[in-house]
């Protein structure tokens, strides 16, 4: 009984994802597809910065900017602002 239900348990952890998708991933995915990276926290802590990539269909290139958030007790605080 209790490996029944620890098999049924797993298989819905494993196939109920999966079974929610509607479609699957496609090439033209590719290009919607937003990347977060390169994280640094300033020295005192009031600000972490980020790199956000895009990519840009028309030219076949990747585009990079550095964002900003500042931080109050190592939380957000308002709105990420685009600093290059």
């Amino acid at each position: 009984m209790r490996r029944s239900a620890l098999f049924v348990s797993i298989w819905l952890a494993v196939a109920l994802p999966v079974l929610a998708q509607e479609r699957g991933l496609e090439p033209v995915d590719f290009y919607r597809e937003i990347g977060v990276g390169g994280v640094a926290l300033s020295p005192d802590a009031s600000m972490v910065a980020f790199t956000v990539t895009t990519i840009e269909e028309e030219e076949n290139a990747r585009h990079r900017e550095i964002w900003l958030q500042r931080l109050v007790d190592g939380r957000a605080d308002g709105e990420p602002f685009r600093f290059s």
